[in-house]
Formats: C-alpha cells, sequence, structure tokens
C-alpha cells in the first residue's frame, strides 16, 4: 500500500471508474441521438424544399445537416440532400462538392449524375453535362430522356453526327415522346438519311393529330 493511501480512499478511485465510463457512454449515446434526429429531419426538409421549392425549407434542412454530416461522412442521402439544399439557396460549388461525395461512395448513383447534369446545363458548362450524360448512359443505356439530352448537347458542341445518332436512340426506346420527334425535324433536317426526315415528320404529325383530339 502506497503511502497516504487509506484502504477508503483505493475503493473510492476504482469505483468511480464504471460511472466514468458509462457517463461518457451516455454522453456519446446521445450525441448520437441528436445527429440521427438531425439527419432524418434535415432530409425530409430537403425532399420538401425541392417538390416545393420552398427556399426556407431548404435554409432548414442545411442549418440540420452541415453539422453532422461529418458524423456520416458517407451518407449517401445526407450528402444527397445537402446538394440539393445548397442548389436552392444558389451555392452551386458546395451543391457540386456534395454530389461528387456521393459518386466517391456509389459511382454510378443516377440521381447524383442526373443532378451534375442538370446543374451543369444551367450554368452553361455544355461540355460539362455531356460528360455526366455519357456517364448515366453507360450505366443506363436505355433512357430515352438522357439520349433526348445527349442530342442537345452534342448539338450545341457542334457534334451533329453524334446528336443524330442519340435522337435516332431515343425515338427508338420511346417513339411516343412527340418533343423528340419536333427536335430532329428542326434541328437535323440536314444530317438525315433517305426516308428518316419523313419519318421524323410523320410521327410528329401523328403525336399532333393525338394530342388534339377530345
Amino acid at each position: 500500500q502506497m503511502a497516504g493511501q487509506t484502504d477508503d480512499s483505493k475503493t473510492a478511485t476504482l469505483t468511480s471508474r464504471p460511472s466514468d465510463k458509462w457517463e461518457i457512454f451516455d454522453a456519446t449515446e446521445s450525441s448520437l441521438g441528436a445527429a440521427e434526429h438531425d439527419r432524418a429531419w434535415g432530409i425530409m426538409l430537403a425532399k420538401q424544399a425541392e417538390s416545393n421549392r420552398d427556399g426556407e425549407a431548404a435554409a432548414r434542412a442545411l442549418k440540420l445537416l452541415e453539422p453532422v454530416v461529418s458524423q456520416f461522412p458517407r451518407d449517401i442521402d445526407i450528402l444527397d440532400s445537402l446538394g440539393i439544399a445548397n442548389v436552392m439557396q444558389d451555392r452551386p460549388r458546395e451543391a457540386v462538392e456534395h454530389w461528387l461525395g456521393v459518386l466517391t461512395v456509389e459511382p454510378n448513383r443516377r440521381e447524383a449524375l442526373l443532378s451534375l447534369m442538370d446543374l451543369a446545363q444551367q450554368r452553361g458548362d455544355i461540355r460539362q453535362a455531356a460528360l455526366y450524360g455519357t456517364r448515366l448512359l453507360k450505366v443506363w443505356p436505355w433512357d430515352d430522356l438522357v439520349h433526348y439530352r445527349m442530342a442537345e448537347f452534342s448539338q450545341r458542341l457542334g457534334r451533329r453526327g453524334e446528336a443524330r445518332k442519340h435522337i435516332q436512340r431515343a425515338l427508338e426506346l420511346n417513339p411516343t415522346r412527340g418533343e423528340y420527334y419536333s427536335w430532329a425535324v428542326d434541328n437535323l433536317s440536314g444530317q438525315a438519311e433517305p426516308g428518316e426526315f419523313e419519318r421524323w415528320r410523320r410521327g410528329l404529325s401523328t403525336f399532333l393529330r393525338e394530342t388534339r383530339s377530345p
């Protein structure tokens, strides 16, 4: 026994340790519980902000999610929600950062690639939008809408041959979309093969006739 240390003091020291451990555990559990609460509410608010174009909900989502993302750095739902909320708060750089974070966890995540493509187009970066569109089609080659948008991007980038291939594929996948025929007729008349332009015109006429029917 060390000098100056009584049996009572040793007992007090030993019995205090489990209490300290459980206090730390309780504090950690409480912190995680609060973070989970903020995560759930923040994701819900981001969805509300997106569906209702609600800037106030987006700001509240950021306030809840930004402090907890460090505790869930690979949580796709948090990262995606932060991307949505940042776009709605006119913070495109932060939105891109979070959606790229999604892709580090899940490289082929369709929603993130679509969001990045949309944002690049909105910012006028058509070349970057086309790169995201190309990535999307490697995973989702049957997505007629992405083929249609790639036709638009290719046309704007001066790649008329690629534009024609994409609009052809879009029409093969979904021949009922009148806007595809309309775009082809308006933009690719000089690129069409014999008979192709007439097929586009007939498709557009059929679409217009059906939409006018009672």
